[in-house]
């Protein structure tokens, strides 16, 4: 949490990336297939599992429901969705759309 309130670690972000196509686009603000969303998204801090103790046996239920969602509307292709936090790590999702 103190992270969180000094700023000194960035959220969870996802960036999307078209196969063979750059990410940047082309004096335009976004790329003819990209038709909702935002190439690169910013999700902020989440809670996470900090608060929940790790101890013991019993009926223990410390879910969180702090997630972050990401959605975009595309045009059939082949992409790459990468999901990164400085700490926890990077995730880089291969995905086709077809029609």
């Amino acid at each position: 949490m103190l992270a969180k309130k000094k700023g000194l670690v960035r959220g969870v972000r996802a960036e999307l990336r078209r196969e063979g196509e750059s990410s940047a686009p082309g004096g335009s603000l976004s790329p003819e297939w990209l038709i909702g969303g935002q190439l690169r998204q910013d999700a902020g801090q989440l809670v996470g599992w900090s608060h929940v103790s790790s101890g013991g046996f019993g009926w223990q239920v410390n879910a969180t429901d702090d997630v972050a969602v990401f959605e975009w509307v595309l045009a059939p292709g082949r992409y790459e969705a990468t999901i990164e936090h400085e700490r926890a790590g990077r995730l880089k999702v291969p995905f086709e759309v077809t029609e």
